[in-house]
């Protein structure tokens, strides 16, 4: 049986030219807030904006709030959108996913990803862990056939094997774990903390790829997953049960002090651990006030005591060490070559290093367009627009003058392109009769080329500075 095509079609050929600047990202967030409408995508533009919108504030819990705090108080965007599926911040699977028919939750992200076919989208759903919502948001992201090209961000837990004692990331360390995600997903290590306060890592890097848009594009399924350099990771967690059994202070007066001991050994204060309080179960009396303090060299509760003296506590508290994560120039340039994209703080400014997609691995290129992620990014949105353009026009009679509105209008996007510094050269529409034979123009089938050649981002930049004597000319000169 014959197969028939329909429809306003575009694909990607052998390259015969290299490739351009990238556009615009969508940056998706799925989780929990406050309040607002649900399975709706809020357009954010602001922390100020997300409190009216979506009632969040810093501590909340909930992780859309880790998104607005990555997005707008560490990395600068100027809007997210934001699909809140729960007002329960431990929400899980049933919250995110809704029916197991429908998938009204998480799902609802379908409908942004077809209104917007020519943008690349960035879905990120911070700290999340659950197998299931993972898979419902990957298989939706799978789902980019040429209408949309969108993937997803997520965390990964913090492995200290990864890094070290130094604090530099292991490049050997990090290839064993590089097949531990789905290719088209990316994920981080590490846990950035801002103003004492821990954000997802995932929320950070996906903001970070949005925000390096106007530089290099999102990393194009890239291949394996990278520790986000200048971030710090939890290297240990220990929670420990102590009784205090002495007692410094007046009780009654503005605070008490007490040393924390086990088998009678005093505690040491560790400088490089966070502690905090997980519980305290009060014998008898009552406190308030209670924190974790450095005293003299060792740990001891400080406290707002009751009025009577006959009291006692045990205390649990929660110790936690962090460890920067750094990612030195050296070593993102031999992750590259294996087919790895870093994140580098670089100069102040995060940026991705090296080669950026999995399909240039090694040092190997099987299409030069795929050496560089905006490359991929910049024909995917010619592709889109071609196909979002006409397929109103199908049915429509061809006209000859409708063949060539086709090429004029191709060749004047493509030249706005170059006026902006996107594309560079002459780019090439073309309808050509030998991609036209006469049996296929009869079925109603029209081809036309289009080959342009991209602005090709600064990777590697080289000044070659040599000794000369010929200066020293000025002294015989000056005599």
């Amino acid at each position: 049986m014959a197969t028939e095509n329909y429809g306003a079609y575009a694909e990607l050929v052998e390259s015969i030219a290299q490739t351009p600047v990238s556009t615009d990202t969508f940056i998706y967030f799925i989780g929990t807030c406050s309040s607002g409408e649900l399975h709706k995508a809020h357009l954010i533009t602001s922390m100020s904006d997300y409190a009216q919108k979506l009632g969040g504030a810093i501590g909340d819990g909930h992780n859309l709030t880790d998104a607005a705090i990555a997005a707008f108080n560490i990395v600068g965007l100027s809007h997210v959108y934001m699909i809140p599926v729960s007002h329960d911040k431990d929400a899980g699977s049933e919250e995110y996913l809704g029916d197991a028919e429908l998938f009204t939750g998480i799902y609802a992200l379908e409908a942004q990803l077809r209104d917007n076919p020519t943008i690349t989208n960035l879905v990120c759903l911070p700290n999340v862990t659950d197998e299931a919502i993972l898979q419902a948001a990957l298989g939706l992201c799978k789902k980019a056939d040429g209408h949309w090209d969108s993937f997803m961000v997520y965390d990964v837990g913090f492995d200290p094997t990864h890094i070290n004692e130094r604090g530099y990331a292991q490049p050997d360390a990090i290839l064993e774990d590089k097949n531990i995600v789905d290719e088209q997903a990316k994920a981080v290590w590490g846990t950035p903390f801002i103003g004492g306060r821990a954000v997802s890592g995932a929320a950070v890097q996906a903001c970070i790829m949005a925000k390096s848009d106007a530089s290099y594009g999102v990393p194009a399924r890239c291949g394996g997953n990278l520790p986000v350099s200048g971030m710090q990771g939890v290297a240990h967690v220990e929670d420990v049960t102590v009784e205090c059994d002495e007692q410094h202070g007046t009780p009654g007066g503005e605070y008490a002090l007490q040393p924390l001991r086990v088998n009678s050994q005093y505690i040491p204060y560790d400088s490089d651990a966070e502690y905090s309080i997980v519980s305290i179960v009060e014998v008898s009396g009552h406190i308030t006030n209670a924190t974790l303090v450095n005293q003299e060299g060792q740990l001891w509760l400080r406290f707002t005591p009751p009025s009577d003296t006959g009291f006692s506590i045990v205390v649990t508290y929660r110790s936690v060490k962090k460890q920067d994560i750094i990612i030195p120039q050296a070593t993102g340039t031999q992750l590259s070559a294996d087919g790895i994209c870093s994140w580098i703080n670089y100069s102040g400014q995060f940026c991705t290093w090296g080669d950026h997609t999995s399909a240039f691995s090694g040092g190997t290129v099987v299409d030069e367009r795929a050496r560089f992620d905006n490359s991929v990014r910049m024909l995917q949105m010619i592709i889109n627009r071609f196909q979002m353009k006409y397929r109103f026009s199908i049915d429509d009679p061809m006209t000859l003058s409708m063949r060539d509105s086709v090429i004029d209008e191709e060749l004047t996007y493509m030249y706005t392109l170059v006026a902006r510094g996107g594309l560079i050269g002459d780019p090439v529409c073309e309808f050509k009769a030998v991609e036209n034979p006469v049996d296929q123009v009869a079925q109603g089938y029209f081809t036309w080329s289009l080959a342009t050649t991209p602005t090709i981002p600064s990777k590697y930049m080289l000044a070659k500075v040599a000794y000369s004597q010929a200066g020293l000319a000025v002294y015989a000169e000056a005599a």
